[in-house]
């Protein structure tokens, strides 16, 4: 991942060493350079958490199940 967030490093671009976009370098350079070239130690990096498992368990509780419906309530009493 960029450090201004210009593009994740994957896919086609897993092979750059630099932001097609901003032009900074994906790779800690202090790190890069004291190891020779050898440890590659991304400056940032983007996690993810799966959307899926989240919803199911805000379904599976009734409170939050009920809450999860006041926009489609709320529209449809407007029409």
């Amino acid at each position: 991942m960029c450090v201004n967030s210009c593009a994740a490093f994957v896919g086609l671009l897993s092979d750059l060493d630099v932001c097609p976009e901003c032009s900074e370098p994906c790779y800690d350079q202090v790190k890069l350079q004291r190891s020779n070239g050898r440890i590659k130690q991304p400056r940032a990096m983007f996690h993810t958490m799966p959307i899926g498992p989240q919803l199911q368990a805000l379904w599976q509780h009734p409170e939050t199940a009920k809450k999860m419906c006041y926009r489609e309530k709320h529209t449809q009493q407007l029409f």
